[in-house]
């Protein structure tokens, strides 16, 4: 129960720390989950790049989705963080909540981020909590 414990609160801190990498005692990368309890960061890898319709529009509904851990999720729902990764001023990258997806037609994502993105990939930003 005390491991439980500790990895919870050190998965917490890694979402206020923003990038950093947390691996509790014995959690093995790449496995989804150890000892029945499922490792969140194991689900926290994936990435989506850029739009091809526009900044947060893709032509395939097939970008809303990602594989993590031989599981198919949807990338993104409204009211889950997402964290934009920005290639070219690392200083910009930001955590923001989608307030709308639809994956009709294609796939959009309706978000207000504090900075223009040009050069970026969406990934998690809950470090993984949110998918596991």
């Amino acid at each position: 129960m005390k491991k439980v414990f500790a990895y919870l609160l050190s998965a917490a801190l890694c979402v206020v720390c923003g990038n950093a990498q947390v691996t509790p005692t014995g959690a093995l990368p790449g496995l989804p989950d150890q000892a029945g309890i499922l490792v969140a960061s194991n689900f926290g890898q994936w990435q989506v790049t850029a739009g091809n319709l526009g900044q947060y529009s893709w032509k395939s509904s097939s970008a809303c989705y990602v594989t993590v851990m031989g599981l198919t999720l949807q990338a993104f729902t409204a009211g889950t963080p997402v964290e934009i990764v920005d290639l070219n001023t690392p200083a910009h990258t930001e955590i923001v909540t989608p307030t709308a997806v639809s994956t009709l037609n294609g796939c959009s994502v309706t978000m207000a981020p504090t900075y223009g993105h040009n050069h970026y990939y969406l990934t998690s930003g809950t470090a993984g909590l949110q998918e596991a």
